[in-house]
């Protein structure tokens, strides 16, 4: 348990980084660095600027002298990273480099959200993760590797309304592969990273197919329109380190929670 800390979160704003604080805030003293400023209960100070800009990190490092920080910010869209691979490098490498710099100056600790898609990746999400992580370590702090965020905000709400409205749902293929967690689960394992000994942390993570996300909207909606788009570039057909399929009943629970 984390308490009395003063932690700065980039991309705090964002759906991992507003659970961090949801979970932090009680027992601890919070900051963001966002490239929106937004005033906002969850933070005792917000930081507006671009992590592209060292100078803007470091003036909020120096003034805020963060025990942790937690990087969070970044651009997150794999199909956008084959197109716009000069944005994604500036944004999420250089960032990322310049948050490294930004924390040594001020002798916080750093602890990256990573993806899964970092591990053998595909594309230029992947390999730009994969980077990012080895600037991180190469450092001296740590990464953690999440898989796909199962929230309020994510995929399921849009297909659950494409679903109610009669609306095909698009999806690239059935026997897609993705380790999946909830909101809270994924918050939780970035705070175990920050505090455990792994430089890169991969918290446990239940597997499953995309064709079993449809069988439970099924069994909650009645039928399901499907239009099959294929694989994207950048986009693979398993994530992660897949044995096996995990418990529907445990698929059903997460997707119900999330579509409350």
């Amino acid at each position: 348990m984390i308490n009395n800390k003063r932690i700065l979160i980039t991309g705090g704003l964002g759906v991992v980084g507003t659970a961090l604080a949801q979970t932090l805030k009680p027992a601890n003293t919070l900051a963001t660095f966002s490239r929106k400023f937004v005033h906002t209960d969850l933070y005792n100070k917000v930081y507006s600027g671009d992590i592209r800009r060292i100078d803007s990190l470091i003036g909020a490092c120096s003034d805020f002298m963060p025990d942790y920080i937690i990087h969070a910010a970044g651009l997150k869209d794999v199909v956008e990273a084959e197109n716009d691979v000069y944005n994604y490098i500036t944004t999420n490498l250089d960032g990322t480099r310049n948050v490294i710099v930004a924390a040594n100056d001020c002798r916080g600790n750093l602890t990256f959200v990573s993806s899964v898609a970092a591990q053998k990746p595909a594309g230029n999400y992947g390999y730009i993760k994969a980077l990012s992580e080895q600037l991180v370590i190469s450092a001296g702090f740590k990464a953690c590797r999440l898989g796909t965020v199962l929230s309020s905000r994510c995929f399921l709400k849009r297909w659950a309304d494409q679903i109610q409205a009669k609306q095909p749902i698009r999806l690239t293929h059935m026997d897609c592969v993705r380790p999946m967690l909830l909101l809270s689960d994924a918050a939780q394992a970035i705070l175990d990273c920050v505090e455990g000994d792994a430089q890169l942390f991969t918290p446990h993570m239940e597997y499953y197919e995309l064709r079993d996300v449809v069988a439970i909207l099924e069994e909650i909606f009645g039928e399901v329109l499907v239009e099959n788009i294929g694989l994207r570039p950048g986009e693979k057909l398993v994530e992660g380190n897949f044995n096996s399929t995990g418990p529907m009943s445990k698929l059903r629970a997460m997707i119900e929670r999330c579509l409350k």
